[in-house]
């Protein structure tokens, strides 16, 4: 199992602030929390949504999905057809990530560069939720649906651009915890069809 080491992008600091310090709303009648553990940071999902980076960010939340792992198969044509990352059960496993609100009108705009319903599907999740009570650094546990690969075919390296996609990702979940001082990211490489 191969791990990649990288430096994160540094985000810009006054979006941060605002994102840290956004009022705390649970409330699913907006649509559903979706769990980003890939490449879906902020700017692509902003991109992909055709929603403004700072409207993401303030429905963003530090995730983890306990008893998940992150690994990687199949191939994709957006990332030099290599291996693309899903989350696999596994009782011991932490998967960090992002939780963002997004209406069901905007989940239908992600679906297509999910592959949905064909390559991936999308699973309910319980996640632990970091952020909601700027009072207390214990996490809500909240219902979430992740894209997750239906079959695991096939497996090749990821991509360097796509693995330093995924670390901005996990990097953005340490910043809205407060923990943006750690800039080394270890990322295994875990073959999903072992």
């Amino acid at each position: 199992m191969a791990a990649k080491k990288a430096s994160a992008e540094s985000l810009n600091m006054t979006e941060l602030k605002e994102a840290v310090q956004k009022p705390a709303d649970l409330s699913q009648e907006e649509g559903v929390f979706i769990f980003c553990y890939g490449c879906h940071g902020p700017t692509i999902l902003a991109d992909r949504i055709k929603v403004p980076k700072e409207e993401i960010l303030k429905r963003t939340y530090a995730a983890e999905a306990r008893g998940w792992i992150r690994a990687f198969c199949n191939s994709s044509p957006r990332w030099e057809d290599t291996s693309p990352a899903t989350i696999l059960k596994e009782e011991d496993g932490l998967v960090i990530g992002l939780v963002v609100r997004m209406t069901l009108a905007e989940v239908a705009l992600l679906d297509p560069f999910e592959g949905y319903p064909d390559w991936y599907g999308r699973y309910p999740l319980d996640l632990h939720v970091f952020g909601f009570d700027q009072a207390t650094t214990e996490p809500k546990i909240i219902q979430a649906q992740a894209y997750i690969q239906n079959e695991q075919n096939t497996f090749k390296e990821p991509s360097d651009a796509y693995k330093i996609k995924c670390c901005h990702t996990m990097f953005m979940h340490r910043q809205l915890r407060g923990q943006g001082n750690q800039k080394t990211i270890l990322m295994p490489i875990i073959n999903a069809m072992d």
